[in-house]
């Protein structure tokens, strides 16, 4: 995307309209103007709904508890059994250090100009992950994810099975990797999806936007849908929520309180109205759901997605894969 021109220092203030005033004519051409304007004006709202999403994470965690003695640290570690995925970056290293109490923290850097960030989640101890359709490209895929030694390595991916990222298939993806995750997920049974449902979602958007305390927030179901099939045979359930998410987010989990896999989130979205309001610096309380978002979250159905897996170890067997 193109960038918004900074604003030059050496103008006088005398020149410039009212802040509220550019803010309210940036909303009216993102509402009008949007569809072909998406390289400016896009950049610069949905940064700011991107932004106003980030705040609410920690606060969307107060109070939000588990349902299980077993899950009760599952805030703390559904972050670190989420995998990084990695494209087109020019280097990328991974490594840990000490902390202050003595814990080890893991650290990963990558460097280059038009790399892409995203999240896979491991469903089994041979290497398989799910994620979203639109985070799977063209070339090498980096997987970095934490072993079975809690050893946080890097490795290569490559795509099992790719839906489709259109409106008439499933944004997701199942990839596989040499590696043996330390704590798959576990898909979640259908009728515990029920709106209202408390639910956690994770990614690595902290690493893009820095941010100390991670990318974990929690919210509510909103809705379910109905199963959903296409020609090819693929089966699922689209899980509509109000998490926040972020860039860096998107194939990542979004979980129940007791930790099983409700779903691997896709997208999000934000009604004209909410659009508006946040774009006019109008976003809310910080600890309230942002005014007319939705985020979608994609869950396979189990059988079709162990039929897939199933498939791809016997092409491995027999040498092909």
């Amino acid at each position: 995307m193109n960038s918004l021109p900074s604003s030059d220092p050496h103008h006088s203030s005398r020149r410039c309209l009212p802040q509220w005033i550019q803010r309210a004519w940036l909303a009216v051409c993102a509402v009008f103007l949007l569809p072909s304007c998406t390289a400016v004006v896009g950049q610069m709202t949905m940064g700011q709904v991107d932004k106003a999403l980030q705040l609410r994470k920690a606060p969307s965690l107060h109070g939000w508890s588990t349902g299980s003695r077993e899950a009760a640290p599952l805030l703390k570690t559904v972050e670190v059994r989420t995998g990084l995925l990695l494209s087109h970056w020019d280097s990328i290293s991974v490594g840990s250090h000490a902390g202050k109490n003595g814990s080890e923290i893991f650290d990963v850097s990558f460097t280059g100009k038009s790399g892409s960030i995203s999240s896979a989640v491991p469903i089994t101890k041979d290497g398989y992950f799910l994620t979203a359709a639109h985070c799977v490209t063209n070339g090498d895929m980096t997987l970095v994810a934490l072993n079975d030694r809690l050893q946080l390595i890097k490795t290569q991916a490559r795509v099992v099975w790719l839906g489709n990222t259109g409106p008439h298939g499933p944004d997701l993806a199942v990839i596989q990797a040499p590696v043996t995750p330390a704590f798959p997920f576990q898909l979640a049974k259908v009728e515990r999806l029920k709106p209202d449902t408390a639910v956690a979602a994770t990614g690595w958007s902290g690493i893009v936007h820095d941010n100390p305390l991670g990318a974990t927030a929690a919210g509510r179901i909103l809705n379910v849908s109905e199963v959903q099939t296409d020609e090819n045979g693929t089966a699922w359930r689209v899980v509509g929520h109000d998490v926040p998410l972020n860039f860096g987010d998107s194939g990542g989990p979004l979980v129940l309180a007791d930790g099983r896999l409700a779903g691997i989130n896709s997208c999000i979205g934000v009604t004209v109205t909410g659009f508006v309001r946040t774009t006019l610096g109008f976003s809310g309380r910080a600890d309230r759901p942002l005014y007319g978002y939705a985020g979608e979250a994609c869950l396979p159905n189990p059988e079709w997605l162990r039929g897939v897996i199933e498939k791809d170890r016997a092409g491995r067997r027999r040498g092909k894969r």
